[in-house]
């Protein structure tokens, strides 16, 4: 059974700081996941407390990463699905980088749509973005 999608009460002020700690910090993701492909959005952090600040406004998972699977150790909060596509929609607004929007304007797309033919474009789309930032090294 699927959770209730949380609408959090947040002044303006903090829906301006997730936004930007989500700007800096997360990632939207569409990712294969045992044949099918899904979407999520995650944000890493050393400090844990902005991201139990996340998961009590929005639910999700908090996971603690150690330096085999990042860089150094810290803690990565994730949201998947539809929460994730509601929590896109309260930030989107606020978001500057042109990279995320244009992430955030595909993850919407591939989570909206039932056209099967789009979703496997969307899904190149998203490899190849993926591969190009590797070659990029970043």
């Amino acid at each position: 059974m699927t959770k209730p999608i949380r609408k959090p009460r947040l002044t303006k002020e903090e829906i301006g700081w997730i936004a930007g700690f989500f700007q800096g910090e997360g990632s939207v993701r569409i990712e294969n996941f045992r044949g099918h492909y899904h979407g999520h959005i995650c944000v890493s952090q050393d400090e844990i407390e902005p991201l139990e600040y996340l998961q009590k406004h929005f639910g999700g998972s908090i996971h603690r990463l150690g330096a085999k699977e990042a860089l150094r150790d810290n803690s990565q909060w994730k949201l998947h699905g539809l929460h994730a596509l509601s929590f896109l929609r309260l930030v989107n607004p606020l978001i500057k980088s042109p990279t995320k929007v244009e992430e955030i304007k595909v993850f919407t797309t591939f989570m909206v749509t039932e056209n099967e033919k789009l979703k496997e474009r969307l899904v190149l789309w998203w490899k190849n973005r993926i591969r190009l930032r590797k070659e990029k090294g970043r």
